[in-house]
């Protein structure tokens, strides 16, 4: 009798030293360790079960896959044989667009917040045009370089 009972707690202690043994194990397609002066965090990729942590300072949601976007702003106006920057960027005040080889294309420029709503446009008549910035918050904004037919350029500002 004794010796069932020490083969049921052997079994009994098999059965849950292999289930506690895969309980903080995954199928992820990728992930590693991370090192800064701010500390070391470890990531995974491909995780479908989370958690989420939140206190008075913030939320961090573990396990998680969070979206990101990656897009290009050209500045580069080839089609229209011009060369246009737009400096400081981030700006505190005055944004200044500058057009080489301007030669009364009849341009104008159009200043949109994120969401797509028209902040300003004005005609640039000039190779510099000044665009004051001082009374919009701290934001990102599209500016785009339009022909009276053709987008020609968009920039992404950011307000400081």
């Amino acid at each position: 009798m004794n010796n069932i009972y020490s083969k049921i707690i052997s079994i009994i202690i098999l059965l849950v030293s292999i289930g506690t043994s895969f309980s903080q194990s995954s199928i992820n397609s990728g992930g590693g360790d991370l090192t800064g002066t701010g500390g070391t965090a470890s990531f995974s990729i491909g995780q479908v079960v989370y958690t989420s942590n939140t206190s008075t300072s913030g939320t961090i949601e573990q396990g998680v896959q969070h979206a990101y976007e990656i897009y290009t702003v050209s500045t580069d106006l080839t089609e229209a044989k011009l060369n246009a920057k737009v400096f400081p960027n981030p700006v505190n005040g005055n944004l200044n667009l500058q057009i080489d080889g301007y030669k009364d294309k009849n341009l104008s420029y159009y200043l949109f917040d994120t969401n797509g709503k028209l902040i300003g446009t004005e005609p640039i008549e000039d190779t510099t045009t000044n665009i004051e910035t001082k009374h919009l918050p701290q934001a990102v904004y599209l500016l785009e370089l339009r022909s009276k037919t053709d987008r020609i350029s968009c920039f992404k500002i950011i307000r400081q």
